[in-house]
């Protein structure tokens, strides 16, 4: 019979527990954003870094509900994701009802990039034997856990994300996801249809991690909210380019791709929202004719 696994307690023992993984240095920025996620203590190294991502002076006192990681390519968003399921299915204990299921959800534009994720979890589930001892069994879709706890992977619906007690999920390349069914905007409503799942799990977090696209849609709305607004206690949106949280991607091949077509690398790889996808009018104008806090004024005379 296995022994009964130990539970780490909290994201920075558990990237410990695997530090065949994540033991370099150069894990040292995503050490720094998880600490402030979960409103760990920083070192002052770490605020500094935290700060600069995010825009703030005063971070969440206390573990946030949404997570959204607005990164360049190749900065490690998925393998960190795989991470957070992990800890949020074999570190964490739910009150759920007897029958109920807590689920974490992976989310994407296909099964086929949901399963990237998957892949990661699954990876880092049989990389040590505390976590393998809690893997049940495994299908395409769905990894089972001796706890009751699923981790399944969805496409972005709002259909298909309903009936669910979701204990967190992660949000792959939520900037680039199509509609379905001919619906305006379904990452507003998977986002809707999941934080009404998430509402009855008060330690469930919503990660969206993304590279970033245009100046449109729920991941702008999201930057355009929280980043940088102190006030924020719930939301932690992280802005950063891909050599400061992957600094073993050679420079020179985001050199070249600059060189190539630069708004193109800027968005790519700075993780800088693109201007010249814009509607007729750029939000930049209309900014500039809206009167804040304002829905209706007088007329002129």
């Amino acid at each position: 019979m296995a022994s009964k696994p130990t539970r780490p307690v909290d994201i920075l023992t558990l990237m410990g527990l695997l530090a065949g993984q994540f033991g370099a240095a150069s894990w040292d920025t995503w050490r720094a954003v998880l600490r402030a996620a979960h409103a760990l203590p920083l070192s002052p190294d770490e605020r500094a870094t935290v700060e600069t991502l995010t825009k703030r002076t005063v971070l969440p006192g206390a573990p946030v509900r949404e997570l959204w990681l607005l990164l360049g390519r190749r900065s490690g968003k998925s393998i960190i994701a795989a991470l957070l399921a992990v800890y949020a299915t074999c570190c964490r204990v739910y009150k759920l009802a007897a029958g109920e299921v807590g689920v974490f959800m992976i989310i994407a534009s296909d099964r086929l990039q949901a399963r990237i994720i998957k892949r990661y979890i699954s990876g880092l589930l049989k990389s040590h034997p505390s976590l393998h001892a809690l893997l049940d069994r495994e299908t395409a879709d769905a990894i089972w856990l001796t706890n009751g706890l699923c981790i399944e992977i969805h496409t972005c619906s709002h259909r298909t994300t309903r009936g669910y007690t979701c204990i967190g999920a992660a949000l792959d390349e939520v900037a680039f996801w199509d509609s379905d069914d001919g619906s305006a905007n379904p990452d507003h409503e998977v986002l809707v249809a999941l934080r009404a799942a998430m509402a009855s799990v008060p330690e469930a977090m919503l990660i969206g991690l993304t590279s970033v696209y245009a100046r449109r849609g729920e991941v702008w709305r999201m930057y355009d909210t929280h980043f940088g607004k102190d006030t924020s206690a719930e939301v932690l949106v992280v802005n950063g380019p891909t050599l400061t949280f992957n600094p073993t991607i050679r420079p020179s091949i985001i050199d070249a791709a600059r060189a190539d077509d630069p708004q193109a690398a800027a968005t790519e790889f700075d993780a800088q929202f693109r201007r010249d996808l814009e509607a007729y009018l750029s939000r930049d104008v209309l900014d500039t004719c809206r009167v804040p806090d304002h829905f209706e004024l007088p007329p002129l005379t």
